[in-house]
Order: structure tokens, then sequence, then C-alpha cells
């Protein structure tokens, strides 16, 4: 059967669907399609030290990579750590439609942990057959063990956060409980059972970005005030004195 000679984002979800972190290793300049007049158009892909292929560089998820990392120097993005994350995003087809393609892109965020040690991992087929993902540099620290489970953030998202989750679930025509069903379909249940939005922990958010990812924009997004407002607290009945309770009339 034919291998892509890339990493398969559809590869990268079975490995894992949240964000991974890697290291950039190098970019990879390869010309593409014919001579326009004198000039050569080029592709482009980022080679990380923890996957043997090299997965695709293109306008969007290079901007995200930009941003990330402060500059769109490419020279200075060698050796930086990054999350990548596999998605569906919408693109237009030649009949003016829109159909759903996989790509990788990059987390909004630096991620919090430090890389697999495991080296030029190839996953090719893991979305297909399951199998564990195989090590292509004999002696790499950890080759052929099974890479460790990192850790969830538990931190809960706040106030800033949850609203701005909420803005651009709006935005796409979706509300908190269609991403809480998908959050459960997923296995993070136990994660969100009984919260409020700001009270659900950072470790929702790389399943959250690959939902969103796969939704088109169909409205304005609202501001996060909307939500802010619905969440605080109510305020006191006018004049009601406040509850003061003496410190030795506590009882401990």
């Amino acid at each position: 059967m034919f291998s892509r000679p890339t990493l398969d984002p559809e590869d990268l979800y079975a490995f894992n669907a949240g964000v991974t972190p890697v290291t950039i290793h190098r970019i990879i300049e390869r010309p593409v399609g014919s001579r326009i007049g004198d000039e050569v158009e080029y592709s482009y892909l980022v080679k990380t030290r923890e996957f043997l292929k090299p997965f695709k560089l293109n306008p969007v998820n290079g901007q995200q990579l930009a941003e990330v990392l402060g500059t769109d120097n490419s020279t200075l993005w060698i050796g930086r750590v990054v999350g990548i994350l596999p998605c569906k995003i919408w693109v237009p087809t030649d009949d003016g439609a829109q159909k759903q393609v996989w790509v990788v892109n990059f987390a909004e965020e630096i991620p919090r942990h430090a890389p697999s040690k495991v080296l030029d991992q190839d996953i090719t087929g893991l979305a297909r057959d399951g199998s564990t993902a195989r090590c292509g540099r004999p002696g790499s620290a950890g080759a052929d063990k099974a890479v460790d489970t990192l850790p969830p953030d538990m931190t809960p998202l706040g106030i800033e956060s949850a609203a701005e989750l909420s803005c651009l679930l709006e935005e796409r025509g979706r509300k908190w409980e269609d991403l809480r069903l998908f959050l459960i379909s997923r296995g993070h249940g136990s994660l969100i059972n009984g919260m409020m939005p700001f009270d659900c922990p950072n470790a929702i958010r790389p399943a959250t970005q690959v939902f969103l990812q796969g939704l088109p924009i169909v409205a304005r997004k609202p501001a996060r005030e909307k939500f802010k407002h619905q969440w605080a607290p109510p305020a006191p009945e006018p004049g009601e004195p406040p509850i003061t309770i003496p410190l030795e009339e506590i009882p401990y």
C-alpha cells in the first residue's frame, strides 16, 4: 500500500488527539510544479526531532507558528518547542462547496510539558491498524517503549478564558452544551461533570481546539462581557447590611 512521505494527520490523531509537544529540527524547502517565469514555486515542510516524517507547512499553520514563536524568521524556529495537533478544517472545492480535510496545526500556546524523549517515531499506519509507534533512531532514549502520558493540567480555565471559549462557540453556531457532549464522547466527562465553564480544567483545551477547528464560522463573534455578565454573582439587595461575625464566635 502507498505510504505518504509526510506525517499523516490521521495517524497523529490516533497517536494523540490532543496537543503533542515537539521540537522543531529543521525546515525543508522543496521545489514543486513548473516554473512560473523565472521563479520556482516551493513547498515547505517541518521536521521535528520526535517524528520520523515531516509535515506540511501551509499559510495557515505557518502563520500560527509565527504567532506562537513571536517571529516569522524560520531560522529562529529551529530548536524551539511547540505543540502540534491534528485537526479537520473546512476548505472550498472547485464547485463552490466545502469539504473537511485533515491538517496538522500548531497549538495557540507553548506546551507546559517537555517533548517525549523518544526520537524519530514512525507512526505510519497508526490510524489504520492501531499498531505501536516505531522509533526510527536506534539507541534513542526510550526507544521501543510506550510514550509517557503527560499529566493533565487541572488548573481552572477562569472567567476570561471561559468567556472567550463561549464566544468562539457562538461564532460557530454552537453552545457550551454541544462542547460538553463532544468532550464526554472523547472520554473527558469526568473533567467537566457538574462544573461551570470557568471551573473546567485547562486539560480540556486540546480536545476543545479540535472541536472548534472542525466547525465553520457562521455568525458574528460576541463580546466576552455577554458571558461574564451571565456568570456574575447576584448583587445584594439594596439596603441589605453586610453580615459580620466576630472571630471569637466562629466555631472551629
